[in-house]
Parts: C-alpha cells; structure tokens; sequence
C-alpha cells in the first residue's frame, strides 16, 4: 500500500475509533487525561506499525488490543508507583522517629550532665537539702529532721540551690522545656 492510501485509511481510522476507544480506556482507567494519552499511544503504535499488518483492516482489533494492554500497563504501573511511595513514606518516618529518638536521648544526657554539674558547683549548705529534696523526694520537715535545721532554713537553702541551678542552665532551660513539651505530646499521640 502507498503512503497516500496508508494515510487515508489511517486518518479514517482515527475518525472512526478514537472517540470509542478515548470511552473504552476510561472503563480501565477513570481519568480522562490518562485515557485520552493512552488511546494517542495506540495511534501512535498503530502507525509505526501500519505496513507491517498483515491486513489493515485488523486495524480495529489492533488498536482495542493496543488500548487495553496500555491501561493494564498504566494501572499495573500506577500500582508499584503507590506502593513504592507508601513503603518510601513509611521509611523516611521511620528515619526521622530514629533521629527525634537518638536526638531526645543526647539532649537528655546533656541535660543531665548540665544538672550534674550545676548541683556539683553548689556549695555544700546548698546542695546537701538540694539533693535529698529533689533526688531522694523527702519533704523539707523530713530534711530539718536529718541535718538538724529548722524547716525555714532547709527551705531557703532549696529556694537558693534552685535559683543558682536555674542561672546556670538558663541556655538551656527553654530547649529543656521544648523537649520535654514535644516528648509529652508524641507520647499522647501513641496512646490515642
């Protein structure tokens, strides 16, 4: 067959089917976009293809073939594509939960290790009432008692450790509190 003739027949074709099958893909497809670009392939293919058909008038069954392998090709396609994201999505929050949770423990032990030394750096009168009231969680009439002081001096003494501590960690007090607040949060998120 000469070009011509191939040409007519072609464009004849296109007339006749491309409207069918644009409505064929959508069945497969429900996307107008995809279906019209999948039927525009089919041609595409078909043209290529048009002198090596052994009858061109198997054009038909050619191009409703031709469309339904591009829409199971497209849709198997669409599939590995979502499923791809779905594990993508989950390792990359899998990788930032890693990160808050290495992060959460280093700012933990820098803080622990700020407290440390800022209680150590208490003088002594400080840092014993200090210590027993906040590491061991006696009462401050329960210190009085041990150390032999009065109630209001243990007090005091408590009320000035805290304020030295408070100076000395005041950098990172804010940063304390932000990681403790997003650290409360996140575990009321996982008991929901």
């Amino acid at each position: 067959m000469e070009l011509l003739a191939e040409k007519i027949l072609f464009e004849q074709y296109f007339k006749d089917y491309h409207f069918v099958l644009v409505v064929y893909a959508q069945k497969f497809v429900h996307d107008d976009e995809v279906a019209y670009d999948l039927v525009q392939d089919a041609f595409l293919n078909l043209w290529r293809n048009f002198a090596s058909l052994s009858n061109p008038k198997s054009a038909k069954s050619y191009l409703f073939t031709s469309v339904r392998n591009n829409c199971l090709n497209h849709l198997s396609k669409k599939t590995v594509r979502k499923k791809y994201t779905e594990e993508s999505l989950k390792q990359k929050t899998e990788e930032i939960n890693d990160y808050q949770t290495a992060y959460s423990s280093l700012l933990e032990k820098e803080m622990e290790e700020k407290l440390r030394k800022a209680v150590a750096a208490l003088p002594e009168k400080y840092q014993q009432p200090f210590r027993l009231s906040r590491f061991e969680d006696l009462s401050a009439k329960e210190i009085a008692e041990q150390l032999d002081l009065p109630v209001r001096t243990v007090e005091t003494r408590i009320y000035r450790a805290l304020k030295q501590i408070k100076l000395a960690l005041q950098d990172y007090l804010f940063l304390f509190f932000v990681h403790r607040y997003t650290k409360k949060a996140d575990q009321n998120k996982s008991e929901k």
